[in-house]
């Protein structure tokens, strides 16, 4: 028979209970899945990208397709590929290519 101890701080209430102090002590894992950046890649042409689970993106692409990609490795930056679109970023910056041509470049944050 469980004590009202183990019945009162099950693991919910213990999962609950350690994000209550962690955003108490301002140590919160962040929510990616919120955070959208924008960048302007020409007068008339947006990209937005997306943190979604894991370590991809959701990308919107300038002509209005959408993609999840995987993040992929970089030396310097950020890149993320299905193997025919890939999307680099680095600082403010950012360029899509696609079937390895350079589509959108000087994509800026804004």
């Amino acid at each position: 028979m469980k004590n009202s101890y183990s019945a009162l701080w099950g693991r919910p209430a213990k999962v609950v209970l350690v994000a209550l102090i962690l955003g108490g002590l301002g140590l919160a894992i962040p929510s990616y899945a919120q955070e959208t950046q924008t960048y302007y890649c020409s007068p008339t042409e947006t990209l937005t990208i997306k943190m979604v689970e894991g370590s991809a993106i959701q990308v919107t692409l300038p002509d209005g397709r959408t993609v999840v990609l995987p993040q992929a490795e970089s030396a310097s930056g950020n890149k993320y590929s299905n193997g025919f679109i890939t999307v680099w970023s680095k600082g403010n910056t950012a360029l899509v290519e696609e079937g390895g041509n350079v589509k959108w470049q000087d994509c800026v944050k804004i």
